[in-house]
């Protein structure tokens, strides 16, 4: 095998563990031994903003709407506190969370949500979660013609493992709350918010990324 057929290949195989390790940073499988990963949602229709802390993990300010990246965290029990509430946590090894802080009219309350995981690195995970003042919500095609997730209740989700595929999805109540474009890709997971108040709930579009 002569010298620039070996350098093709070496660069070749450098591309790949590259882009292995950018498709990591995006969205890791599973946390690291003994630690979860664990995220912030603020749901406070108020539009009040915050920062907080989960052990060693500082979370930046986050406005209505805002979601952070997933950071790990060791497994145990933690205080954690946003906008006037406060909660203990427990976190288990292994696992994906959100911590959503919500005020959908009935006051500021802190929910710790356990998330699926996308292991499956062929296919793409969708997450549809309802912190809003809704009843339920549903996630379908913008046309409303196909339903992805259904009837998820306040304070939960729902999920579903669907192939990459480009397609545009919506938040639903009875009727359309938001559309977005999705440009699904394997091994990666997003999530669909839905937040506010019943009157005016309002959607957000995220991909989940790990750091």
């Amino acid at each position: 095998m002569n010298k620039l057929v070996k350098r093709f290949i070496s660069l070749c195989l450098l591309g790949v563990l590259a882009f292995a390790a950018a498709q990591d940073g995006l969205y890791a499988p599973e946390p690291p031994a003994n630690s979860a990963f664990v995220r912030v949602a603020n749901a406070l229709s108020s539009g009040s903003a915050f920062s907080s802390q989960l052990g060693s993990a500082g979370f930046s300010e986050l406005g209505f709407g805002g979601v952070s990246s997933y950071q790990v965290v060791p497994e145990g029990s933690y205080d954690f506190a946003a906008a006037g509430s406060s909660a203990s946590l427990s976190i288990s090894a292994g696992n994906f969370y959100t911590v959503a802080v919500i005020d959908n009219g009935s006051g500021a309350h802190i929910v710790l949500l356990k998330d699926p995981s996308n292991s499956n690195m062929a296919k793409s995970l969708l997450v549809l979660y309802n912190l809003s003042g809704l009843a339920t919500t549903h996630m379908k095609t913008a046309d409303g013609a196909q339903a992805v997730i259904s009837d998820v209740g306040s304070d939960t989700l729902g999920s579903i493992v669907v192939n990459p595929i480009s397609v545009e999805l919506a938040a639903f109540s009875d009727a359309s709350i938001a559309a977005f474009p999705a440009e699904l890709e394997r091994g990666a997971a997003y999530s669909l918010f839905v937040m506010g108040s019943a009157g005016s709930p309002s959607a957000y579009w995220i991909p989940s990324v790990t750091q």
